[in-house]
């Protein structure tokens, strides 16, 4: 169940939900195959590689200073990004196409946690009376838990694939979890689909089909892994005060 669901009363059955999640893995597979194919095309992988912008920004060549001038663009660059909404799945591809796998999942979590604390700091000022309007009795329900345990919840929003993490994080501004808490929730929970995405995003920039089909199996353990966790994390009271919630508004 994605945050979108958690939050907005859907009425979707489990089944309904898998069977989403297995068009959305099917689609990104689909589309980083077409990179990687794309890519294989020298004049294709030149013309669109090779544009003055993304030179300055993702070039990685060169001395060892000049790597890290452009790690530290990135990290900067693209957490603001992700701070005004740009998503960090898509963050963690473009990293993986530029710096590899390794150093790729590395600077996209650094973006991706420096991003979310932009939203938090969204949700907590501007944008908190606008939540509390929209969703004001589901945004009741998560002030509860994270009064309760706001680690684990933060650590569950993250964790579980395919939602929407600045949503996820506005959510958390608004119900004024502390920073602390919030941030360490959120590295952890990041670092499993940014590590798929950074692979995804480097096996189509190399046009590596291994890498690709490597994302993919990654990623449908991830959403399997999703339903084994999902007990653990919202335990039968809890499970049960969502519905009574859901129904009341």
């Amino acid at each position: 169940m994605s945050m979108d669901s958690l939050l907005l009363t859907t009425g979707k059955t489990p089944n309904e939900g898998l069977g989403k999640d297995v068009v959305k893995i099917i689609t990104i597979s689909a589309l980083f195959v077409g990179i990687a194919l794309l890519l294989q095309n020298s004049a294709l992988r030149a013309r669109f590689l090779d544009a003055p912008l993304l030179r300055e920004v993702l070039d990685t060549a060169g001395t060892p200073g000049h790597i890290y001038w452009h790690a530290l663009l990135f990290v900067v660059t693209f957490s603001l990004l992700i701070g005004l909404g740009l998503p960090r799945l898509w963050v963690s591809a473009i990293a993986g196409a530029a710096f590899g796998t390794l150093w790729g999942t590395l600077l996209a979590l650094a973006a991706s946690v420096a991003g979310a604390a932009m939203v938090h700091r969204f949700g907590r000022t501007l944008l908190a009376g606008l939540l509390q309007r929209r969703i004001g009795p589901r945004l009741a329900l998560w002030q509860t838990r994270f009064d309760h345990n706001a680690f684990w919840w933060v650590l569950y929003m993250r964790l579980f694939p395919l939602s929407n993490a600045t949503l996820a994080g506005l959510v958390c501004g608004a119900c004024r979890i502390p920073i602390g808490p919030y941030l360490a929730g959120s590295l952890l929970g990041f670092i499993p689909l940014t590590i798929v995405f950074a692979i995804f995003g480097s096996g189509g920039a190399k046009g590596n089909f291994y890498q690709v089909a490597l994302g993919t199996l990654l990623l449908l353990l991830t959403v399997g892994g999703r339903k084994l966790l999902a007990p653990v994390f919202r335990p039968s009271e809890s499970r049960k005060a969502s519905e009574h919630s859901e129904m009341a508004s």
